[in-house]
């Protein structure tokens, strides 16, 4: 079973990891659920890796909208446990990271801690070591009240209409970059852990040097951000064993290989796109063959529903109209 920052019956994964004997297994990546949530997405996303029976998935966070007032508490524990409801039927173990939208202010670190227990955990599956941790314990600055309200105003926006994603994600942005609000600055996204979190990652690789691999899947892309102390001090742990770190946060599918080390922010699945328009700006998800310790990724594009407006054709000429 993996293994937590401290025992509890509590814990962010569903369900067991099977016995995989040998060195081969299969898993699916979820990336971004929320920030903000066009429906449908991820419920046909996970449903779609687990009919290819993954022996687990596993999602970089961001599984609600969060940033809840106290006012919104019992609707944001409605929200957590739909969502529990929908992995607990895939039949397939899920496990998840924490993200910013999952554990953005007080209120919803205690929802957090009601329902997972732990923040950060590790397993291993064969060779592979996967640490899992929490990059988003030290955020600098949770939305301000007059955020919140904005996000609200737009996820209500996106379900209703999610063809004009991008309008509505392009006057979010401005807005929150007004006012100082954007968390996406090379500082906010620097590793920054707690001490306690950083010891576990260290004591965790330091009993695993036999890994073939270590897989780290977190939200934020902390290797586009500051290089820290605490930066440099992983990167020198896991000296010598191939590394691969997984995150998410800013929707857009990127890939950057440096030797042994590859770095993979997943894009969406299900958020909407924040940035301009791109190959990587699509709904996926990734699918992982593991044997011996290497890893080979397949992306999945997840279809967004379609309006019959896709498949108008130019209006008939009255030419044509004489011969029907």
């Amino acid at each position: 079973m993996p293994k937590a920052a401290a025992s509890s019956d509590k814990h962010p994964w569903l369900g067991e990891l099977p016995d995989i004997g040998g060195g081969r297994f299969s898993f699916a990546v979820m990336g971004d659920r929320t920030g903000l949530q066009i429906p449908g997405i991820f419920e046909s996303a996970v449903s779609a890796a687990a009919g290819l029976h993954p022996d687990f998935i596993i999602s970089v966070g961001d599984l609600v909208e969060g940033y809840c007032t106290a006012a919104e508490k019992a609707g944001a524990c409605r929200d957590w446990e739909a969502t529990l409801a929908l992995l607990n039927g895939l039949g397939v173990p899920f496990f998840t990271a924490v993200g910013n939208h999952d554990y953005g202010n007080p209120l919803q670190v205690e929802i957090w801690k009601k329902y997972f227990g732990h923040e950060y955990y590790a397993f291993r599956i064969g060779k592979v070591l996967f640490l899992v941790l929490n990059t988003v314990e030290r955020l600098a600055a949770p939305f301000e009240e007059g955020a919140v309200r904005l996000m609200r105003s737009a996820a209500r926006s996106v379900r209703q209409h999610p063809r004009r994603e991008r309008e509505i994600a392009a006057h979010v942005t401005r807005v929150l970059n007004a006012g100082n609000s954007n968390l996406d600055t090379a500082e906010s996204l620097s590793l920054r852990l707690s001490q306690r979190q950083m010891d576990f990652a260290e004591a965790t690789v330091r009993a695993n040097r036999d890994a073939a691999r270590v897989c780290i899947v977190t939200h934020l892309p902390f290797w586009k951000g500051k290089k820290t102390k605490q930066y440099e001090d992983l990167m020198r742990l896991c000296a010598g064993i191939p590394l691969t770190v997984i995150a998410g946060h800013l929707h857009t599918l990127e890939y950057t290989e440096k030797g042994d080390r590859a770095f993979i922010q997943i894009g969406r699945t299900g958020g909407i796109c924040w940035g301009p328009a791109g190959r990587g700006g699509f709904h996926h998800f990734l699918w992982v063959n593991v044997e011996n310790g290497e890893m080979e990724f397949t992306v999945f594009p997840v279809q967004k529903e379609m309006d019959l407006s896709d498949y108008q054709t130019a209006a008939l000429d009255s030419e044509k109209r004489k011969l029907l």
